[in-house]
């Protein structure tokens, strides 16, 4: 069913275009893959979705992108490569990450 509707998402965003600001795009669709694929625990590929990402892209949701790819890459059991998310996050995103009480340091 997810990925039913992740392809019917996909089609949308694909006939209204990838270009305009504040409309749902491929891009947040790619962010959306990440989270919906973590949760459902495939966390392989929620990792290869977070690859084919560049988050200096993402404009709304970068925080969330950081935090689903730690989480992702920890349900992989990459410690190391957990950690460095989280510290990416924090340099990236510190704002958000603060007002969510998510930080390295804090509970994620």
């Amino acid at each position: 069913m997810p990925r039913t509707l992740l392809g019917e998402a996909e089609a949308a965003a694909r006939r209204t275009g990838d270009t305009k600001v504040g409309q749902f795009n491929l891009l947040d669709l790619a962010v959306c893959k990440i989270s919906v694929s973590r949760v459902l625990g495939n966390y392989g590929t929620a990792v290869d979705h977070a690859r084919q990402v560049d988050p200096a892209r993402i404009v709304m949701r970068r925080a969330r992108y950081w935090e689903d790819t730690a989480l992702a890459l920890h349900g992989r059991g990459r410690l190391q490569a957990t950690f460095q998310a989280l510290l990416a996050a924090e340099r990236d995103t510190p704002q958000a990450l603060r007002r969510a009480g998510r930080t390295p340091g804090g509970a994620l």
